[in-house]
Formats: C-alpha cells, sequence, structure tokens
C-alpha cells in the first residue's frame, strides 16, 4: 500500500500556529538585511545587539568546567537550592532558619484601584499570580506600600500568592529590593507563599532554563511534606532536573568574589536598560513626538508597551513609509518591545509614524477583546485588565 494513501493515525492532529515571540525571531534569524533590528525578543544584548555572558557566569564556568555529568538528586542540586532559597528570601528570614522552606530545582520562565478591587472580590484561598519586579508586560510595579495594601488585604481574605520572580536582580541592581514583595509576604505578614525564581535574566542563562520553585509553610512538618509532594512530582514529569545551570548558579553564589563580580553585572543591565528607557524618552520628548510618553521611564524592566495599534507597527513592514528605508525592526504586534534594542532608528519611527498616520489619542491593544474589567494607566490609556496584569496562564 502507498503511504500517501494510507489512513493517518495523526489525522486528527490540527496545526497549532507557531509561538509569535520565537516565529519573530526566527524570521529576524533568517533575514539578510543588515540593517534589520530584533526588538521583540527578551534577551539581553550588548550596546552592539550581540548576546552578552556575564563575567561573573563565564568564571563560574570556568570553576565547574571538571565537574561530572551524574545524575542529580531529584530535588535538584543541594547547594544551588540552598543558596537560591537564602537568596530570594534572606538568608536571616524566619523562614528560612526554622526549615519552613521546602523547594525543588525547576525549569525556568498597575493600577491600584482595580487591582485592589480584584483582591477584595476574589473567593477567600483563591490562588494569584503575582509579578515580584519588571511585571512583564506591562512595566508597572506597586510601591512597597502599594505592596504593603496588597498583603494585607491578601492575608485578611486568606488568599495565596504565587510570586512570578524572573526579573529580579535586573529591576533595579538590588536582589533584595527587587524581592521586597516576597519577603515582606513571608517575613512580616507571615503568609504561606509559594515563589518560581528564574535565573535566566539575572544570570543570562536563558538556554539552561535554571529556576527554582520554593514554598513557605507554616510549620517544618507542613515544609517535609511539601517537599516529598515535589520530589515525586519532578521524578513523574521530568525524573531528573539538569545540572548544567544549577552547577554556575552555585558557583557564583558560593564563592563571594564571583557573587561579588556578578552584583556589578546586574548594576550594568539593569543601569543600561534604565539608561535606555531615558533616552528613548528624551529623544520623542525632543522631538514633540505626537503622544504621553512619560509611561516609557515610569515603567520598570525589559520590556515596554509603546501603545501602537496593529496597523502601526504594521507599517514597518511595508513600503508605506519610504523615509525609514534604514530601519527595519521585528515587533511584536502588540507593539511590545524590548528596550535594550532601542536605538535612534525606533525614535525616528515612533515620531515618522505618529505624524503620517497616528491618531496619538487612540490605542487599540492585543487584549481588547478580553471581557475583563479595563485598567487605566496613571496617563490615561487603557492596558490590561487587573487579572491579566496579576496572571499570565496564557501565556
Amino acid at each position: 500500500m502507498n503511504p500517501s494513501t494510507s489512513p493517518s493515525i495523526f489525522s486528527s492532529i490540527t496545526y497549532i500556529p507557531p509561538d509569535a515571540i520565537f516565529e519573530l525571531t526566527k524570521k529576524y534569524n533568517a533575514d539578510q538585511n543588515a540593517l534589520k533590528v530584533n526588538l521583540g525578543q527578551g534577551t539581553y544584548k550588548d550596546e552592539n545587539g550581540h548576546p552578552w555572558i556575564l563575567p561573573a557566569v563565564h568564571t563560574a564556568k570556568e570553576k565547574i568546567k571538571d565537574s561530572n555529568h551524574e545524575y542529580l538528586p531529584i530535588l535538584g542540586l543541594l547547594p544551588f537550592r540552598t543558596l537560591a532559597t537564602k537568596l530570594v528570601f534572606g538568608s536571616s528570614a524566619a523562614a528560612v532558619r526554622e526549615k519552613r522552606v521546602s523547594s525543588c530545582q525547576a525549569l525556568s520562565g498597575t493600577d491600584m484601584a482595580s487591582l485592589l478591587n480584584t483582591l477584595n472580590e476574589a473567593a477567600p484561598k483563591s490562588i494569584l499570580v503575582l509579578h515580584a519586579s519588571a511585571h512583564n508586560p506591562s512595566g508597572w510595579d506597586p510601591s512597597p506600600e502599594q505592596w504593603e495594601v496588597i498583603g494585607k488585604i491578601m492575608k485578611e481574605r486568606q488568599l495565596f500568592p504565587i510570586f512570578d520572580a524572573a526579573y529580579l536582580g535586573i529591576t533595579s541592581s538590588d536582589y533584595a529590593e527587587d524581592a521586597f514583595a516576597i519577603r515582606y509576604f513571608a517575613e512580616e505578614l507571615s503568609l504561606e507563599v509559594a515563589v518560581c525564581l528564574s535565573f535566566a535574566k539575572s544570570m543570562g542563562l536563558y538556554g539552561e532554563r535554571i529556576g527554582l520553585c520554593a514554598f513557605v509553610s507554616h510549620s517544618t512538618t507542613a515544609a517535609v511534606a511539601v517537599e516529598s509532594a515535589l520530589a515525586q512530582l519532578i521524578r513523574v514529569e521530568i525524573s531528573n532536573p539538569p545540572a548544567f545551570g544549577a552547577r554556575i548558579v552555585a558557583a557564583v553564589l558560593e564563592d563571594e568574589s564571583i557573587a561579588a563580580e556578578w552584583s556589578r553585572n546586574l548594576v550594568t543591565m539593569s543601569s543600561r536598560i534604565a539608561e535606555m528607557r531615558r533616552r528613548l524618552f528624551k529623544e520623542l520628548d525632543q522631538l514633540d513626538t505626537p503622544g504621553n510618553w512619560e509611561r516609557i521611564t515610569r515603567q520598570r524592566g525589559m520590556f515596554c508597551i509603546l501603545g501602537l495599534s496593529p496597523h502601526q507597527v504594521s507599517l514597518l513592514q511595508g513600503p508605506t513609509l519610504p523615509s525609514l528605508k534604514h530601519f527595519f525592526p521585528y515587533i511584536q504586534i502588540n507593539s511590545l518591545f524590548t528596550t535594550i534594542a532601542c536605538d535612534r532608528r525606533l525614535v525616528e519611527y515612533l515620531d515618522t509614524v505618529h505624524r503620517e498616520q497616528a491618531h496619538p489619542k487612540t490605542f487599540h491593544f492585543w487584549w481588547s477583546s478580553i471581557n475583563l474589567p479595563p485598567l487605566l494607566y496613571p496617563d490615561g490609556y487603557s492596558g490590561p485588565s487587573s487579572r491579566v496584569l496579576m496572571e499570565r496562564v496564557s501565556k
């Protein structure tokens, strides 16, 4: 029988469109144009647009180069788990001292009125996902005072927080400052919390997928039980965690000199991200570009939503604006871009688009079809709802 005419066991499988971000990068890599710029992928690059291996990571890799390739314990490399736990919660935290934190090595990844309304309307014992710092995609973070209000409401309503901690250290360069909400909830409010910590951004270990899943319990007995459940889950899901990334992180954190070098690397990255935001705002302001761009410097982290419509974004893909032929960007259709890729060409693009084609006060976002209460940012344009801000379940 000809295989091409035989019934296929896979005939019921339908084609699934590729991930938008990775598809954008795929097209960028295939483009031979020397003037191309990738504004979409969220990885740190140096001033020349090249991937940056943190000097501290380079030193750590040299330190572990002779390590073996044996299986790790099911819960992961113990030095990594211990050091990462102290890093995020603080080495002097009561939960750490009293051994109430259970953890496992894992594969990594605001409008106050709306947010507080959502918390107050949530059913008791609801689980909420909160971004610890540098909210992706909005860039809007609660202040310490606002986190205190959020935490107290969550405690009163018995809500359980899961912190998405992907950007600790590169938001402000101070790991403790970026981990404020986590530490306040666990230490000051004595809440049980979960933390999903990633070192992809803070150490540039994107391809290693190295992270930590940690739970703070009220008792050591509960922590032991949780850790046993984690071990069983890992055995079923991935059997054994990968070692290389964990060894790198442990080598950085356990050596004072390398850890100090890493702290300097965090300053380098966070400072450049903040400077690129200031530079973009300054250029747009000096050009009197239509629109309110103050949010660019008020937001934090690697990502920024420009507030452009899909039509405005698509203008760059064709010959609509011949004055911009020196700029060939790859940007997500929702106008989310990574700030470290910003340069003068992006400024000229935004200015030209807004002058020739834009309606400065009209913004259309990819989430506009979601039937949820809108969130209004301080500068007046509509953004995602408070639920979208807190949760990335659909991503």
